[in-house]
């Protein structure tokens, strides 16, 4: 009976996300204002600038697969998986990510993917050593396994926006003449990164928080506690591969909007906006928005055609967010049927 209703309400949540996600594209949609830029823009590209454009959608799936490659890494102790199903649940946690403030219901989102009669693994080496993986994982053990991978895909998260802001700030120095003490905050950042494992297990060692009152919270310090420097490092790894693919798109669509500039330059300037954005609090409704004012204020350094960097910037959103979704809405249908 447990199962069944866990069933239904994966289904229900399933409906929500994807209706959510359609409802949202449809608003972005209806209130865009650039149209006739938009189509003048695809009508004066030359063939270099479409082949760009179409490198650009083209490597849309290698950044999900980067994504994928981290994912499944980072839950290879908690719950091994496939590549295939890595795939599945990071397509699906994009529709989650697509109508939540700060991206905060991807990791949700992906879990509700979890096989129902998947092996269980201890969320600890400690529960690993003892038991090993079971065949079928008691409601308690569930409910844990979910904290614990979302808790850990937050962990892959913050390691990308890591990289992105340690980047980002010289890059900012640079451009935008930032004060030279954001080298601290620089630093204190990875050394956090570095750090969140440790904190995590002196919190468990000294019982903080208590397992009897606050399970779940306390299965997910267990998982980050477990995760080692090499691990993080690893991760830290995976996340530069994604980030390297974010920034090629966005030089690829620049070149296409016919907005172009030194490498050196570009480079800095792609670094200082995907720092930008990144340390920017969003959500669904105004993200176009705040992608757009920070990219007319990095890039208009090249070029004073504003409707060009906006552009960019709404095919930047359909490649990396609108593609994806649609792909992870119509997983989250098949899997509820």
């Amino acid at each position: 009976m447990k199962l069944d209703n866990r069933n239904q309400l994966i289904q229900v949540l399933s409906i929500i996300i994807a209706v959510l996600a359609y409802g949202y594209l449809l608003y972005r949609l209806i209130t865009y204002d650039h149209y006739a830029d938009f189509a003048q823009q695809f009508l004066n590209a030359d063939a270099k600038q479409l082949a760009a454009l179409a490198v650009a959608v083209l490597l849309f799936p290698f950044n999900i697969l980067a994504e994928a490659l981290k994912w499944r890494y980072l839950l290879r102790g908690v719950y091994p998986m496939k590549l295939r199903e890595a795939l599945r649940q990071v397509y699906a946690g994009t529709a989650g990510a697509f109508i939540t403030p700060a991206r905060l219901g991807e990791y949700p989102t992906r879990v509700t993917l979890f096989r129902a009669d998947a092996p269980h693994c201890g969320t600890t080496k400690e529960e690993s050593t003892v038991s090993g993986c079971t065949d079928k994982a008691t409601s308690s053990d569930t409910r844990g396994l979910y904290a614990s991978a979302v808790a850990l895909g937050f962990v892959g998260s913050f390691a990308l926006s890591s990289l992105q802001v340690i980047v980002g700030v010289p890059a900012a120095i640079r451009i935008m003449s930032v004060g030279q003490q954001v080298w601290l905050t620089n630093l204190l950042i990875f050394i956090v990164y570095l750090l969140t494992p440790c904190i995590c297990r002196a919190l468990s060692r000294h019982g903080m928080p208590d397992p009897e009152t606050y399970p779940r919270l306390a299965r997910c310090l267990s998982a980050i506690a477990d995760i080692s420097i090499g691990q993080l490092l690893h991760t830290l790894l995976l996340s530069a591969l994604r980030y390297t693919i974010y920034c090629t798109q966005l030089a690829l669509v620049l070149y296409f909007c016919g907005i172009t500039a030194t490498i050196p330059d570009l480079l800095v300037a792609i670094a200082a906006y995907y720092m930008l954005i990144t340390v920017t609090p969003s959500v669904p409704m105004a993200d176009i928005g705040i992608r757009g004012s920070w990219a007319i204020v990095i890039f208009s350094n090249f070029t004073q055609n504003a409707p060009a960097i906006l552009i960019t910037t709404l095919l930047l959103w359909i490649i990396n967010s609108v593609l994806p979704m649609l792909i992870g809405s119509l997983l989250l249908t098949k899997h509820r049927n």
